[in-house]
């Protein structure tokens, strides 16, 4: 190389060096929001798979790094969000977004969601041996109370707003608590929204509300527990004026579980409120044979000739005359059904059925 070039190359590497690179601007991605999460898990998964595996992660864990019988609506650390109304203040608001845009594209999340709640308090209440002096371990009744917090918060006012915003107007001077901040809510104010919302406007979710009171009576009826109990009347005060206990039987479950088979029957009159109670062997009512011929009876008189007589049994009778007769005089238990708590096929209402 002669001066010349390696002066050169000197000089060019000293230029190349005094260029200062401009630094690429970095592309922030944007997080998605929680709305656009829900949305997108309603539009991409099937209601049934949906259901079950929202029913997993929320309420029984074992999903994940979630523990089993412990779900995400329970918070893991004591220390930030205690087992407090103000903990269960964070809680709700973390999810409750998610629950109400679930609670709109899936029918029956909602029933789903409340029957697996009383599920499984009932279940952790029943595991703590008999004994006075017997308590319940701490980290189970941390989540039996959160458990317990979701299964009011689902039936109150203030959760129900999101669907009806006219049930979150407060009475005294007609304050719209729907879009006032909860944070700035008087005291008065924070009661009224937790309270059980309006029997009509419960109904659009059908919940089963009788059922799961039964559910919660009958574990009382085993053992005393304190927050099935908290539940139970919860139950009753969201039924309103359809409460109906032991689907309609009242004391005559706990007679016949003493052995004694004594109904007492109410049978209307007209229009007037007059009952005839009558005590009856529930023996007595409708054989299997007796309802068969019931509704066969239908299709026979289709099929039978005009002119045809009916046949009669020994005593001279229609058959079927004597099983409306026997019916009748005997008070069996065939009365209009005015509601009725709904479940999956195959289930009992009030039990889950996924």
């Amino acid at each position: 190389l002669t001066q010349d070039e390696v002066t050169n190359g000197i000089e060019s590497n000293s230029t190349s060096t005094d260029i200062k690179k401009t630094p690429e601007k970095e592309t922030k991605t944007k997080l998605p929001s929680p709305l656009d999460v829900a949305n997108k898990y309603i539009d991409e998964i099937p209601i049934d798979i949906g259901l079950q595996i929202l029913l997993s992660y929320l309420v029984w864990g074992g999903v994940g790094e979630l523990p089993p019988e412990k779900g995400a609506l329970v918070p893991g650390s004591p220390a930030t969000i205690p087992e407090t109304d103000q903990g269960f203040d964070k809680v709700k608001n973390r999810y409750s977004l998610l629950l109400t845009v679930v609670a709109s594209a899936f029918t029956g999340f909602l029933q789903a969601l409340i029957v697996n709640l009383a599920d499984i308090v009932i279940l952790f209440e029943e595991r703590i041996p008999e004994g006075d002096e017997v308590r319940m371990d701490p980290g189970d009744e941390r989540t039996v109370f959160f458990l317990s917090s979701w299964i009011k918060y689902l039936l109150s006012r203030e959760f129900q707003s999101h669907f009806d915003p006219h049930i979150g107007t407060y009475p005294k001077g007609n304050i719209d608590l729907a879009r006032k901040k909860y944070w700035k809510w008087t005291k008065s104010e924070k009661a009224y929204m937790a309270d059980c919302a309006p029997l009509e406007v419960l109904r659009r979710w059908h919940f089963p509300l009788n059922s799961l009171f039964d559910r919660c009576n009958e574990s009382l009826a085993a053992r005393s527990n304190r927050k099935v109990a908290e539940l139970a009347a919860v139950f009753k005060e969201a039924a309103g004026e359809s409460f109906v206990q032991g689907m309609g039987l009242g004391d005559a479950m706990q007679r016949k579980a003493d052995g004694n088979e004594m109904a007492d029957v109410a049978l209307c009159k007209d229009d007037k409120t007059k009952s005839l109670h009558k005590s009856v062997e529930t023996s007595s009512s409708l054989t299997l044979e007796q309802v068969e011929a019931l509704l066969s009876d239908s299709d026979a008189d289709d099929e039978m000739d005009v002119d045809a007589k009916p046949t009669k049994d020994a005593e001279g009778s229609h058959p079927n005359e004597v099983a409306v007769t026997n019916a009748a005089d005997s008070g069996a238990a065939w009365i209009m059904c005015k509601s009725w708590d709904p479940c999956a096929i195959g289930t009992l209402p009030g039990h889950p059925s996924y």
